[in-house]
């Protein structure tokens, strides 16, 4: 008998991951749907000024032509236009867009602005098979930032800074330059290593300050991928 559940067991594992194969072929050809739509719209609205009133006309055509489509409302029509826009000109990220779902590349592209912060969350997000709700509460919570800050992959600039330790806590400093007041004594009346200081600071600071303490800290107009 155990023999036989041995081999049943064989026969079920193969049927799950048929299943998963016919389902991750499935998600590439939508996806592949998605960015032609969202080429065509975006072309449009290049070449003929095309607005979000006509494709909500596209939307409704689509509707009346074929009753049972899903997934094609002026909203999502439009969200495929901006899909496309923030690939185009990114082959490395758009390899890895055809294996997550339109749920989860939706909030990617949706939620961040930077190839590398893209590319971050897109590889997190199949190495780890993280769920919608998990993917979002990281993004949310500017868990890009807040790795970039604690690993203090900072610019050669910056990392002679860091070293004059003798002069100020400088990763307090550099991370604190609009005055968050309950930061900046915390940085500056203790004397502890950068990696403490930046840990401490990212469990209580907004996504948004995290990127606005990075653009200080590094000094241009993109985060490093």
């Amino acid at each position: 008998m155990n023999n036989l559940h041995a081999h049943f067991s064989q026969v079920t594992h193969i049927i799950r991951e048929a299943r998963f194969d016919a389902l991750k072929a499935v998600n590439t050809k939508l996806i592949a749907l998605y960015w032609n739509i969202g080429k065509y719209i975006s072309d449009r609205v290049a070449d003929n000024g095309w607005g979000k009133s006509v494709v909500t006309q596209l939307a409704a055509f689509i509707q009346q032509e074929d009753p049972g489509t899903r997934g094609f409302s002026d909203k999502n029509l439009w969200r495929m236009k901006q899909f496309y826009e923030a690939y185009k000109h990114d082959p490395g990220n758009l390899e890895l867009v055809h294996q997550l779902s339109w749920t989860h590349n939706l909030l990617i592209f949706s939620k961040t602005q930077r190839s590398g912060e893209r590319a971050f969350y897109l590889n997190l997000a199949i190495h780890e098979r993280l769920s919608k709700r998990d993917l979002e509460r990281h993004i949310d919570s500017g868990y890009f930032e807040r790795i970039l800050l604690a690993n203090q992959k900072l610019s050669p600039a910056v990392r002679v800074f860091v070293r004059k330790s003798h002069e100020n806590p400088s990763i307090g400093v550099l991370l604190c330059k609009s005055r968050d007041e309950e930061i900046v004594e915390y940085a500056l009346s203790r004397n502890v290593s950068p990696t403490l200081i930046a840990d401490y600071e990212t469990k209580f600071i907004a996504k948004n300050i995290l990127q606005r303490k990075l653009h200080e800290m590094f000094g241009v107009t993109d985060l490093p991928g």
